[in-house]
């Protein structure tokens, strides 16, 4: 059993899943620094910009990742790192 995928899909399911990550917190920080949706959305778009594109990260990755793991069927090798995003 291996930490990380070594195959293209899995490095991609992973980098994808960091940048879902980054755009929660982003979002997290955004919200506690005040702004509430529908508050300003047209002067400020931070909190839309980020909320999409945590949930296309996150979509992106999961799709990602089962690509990877049926793939990766012939390998018989199984990824942690995979499992637990």
């Amino acid at each position: 059993m291996y930490f990380a995928s070594k195959t293209r899909q899995g490095k991609w399911s992973i980098g994808i899943d960091c940048h879902f990550f980054l755009c929660f917190a982003a979002m997290r920080i955004i919200v506690i620094l005040g702004q509430r949706a529908g508050e300003g959305i047209i002067t400020s778009p931070f909190l839309p910009v980020f909320g999409i594109g945590t949930a296309v990260f996150g979509i992106a990755a999961f799709f990602v990742g089962i690509f990877d793991h049926c793939r990766g069927r012939k390998i018989k090798k199984k990824f942690v790192l995979i499992f637990l995003f």
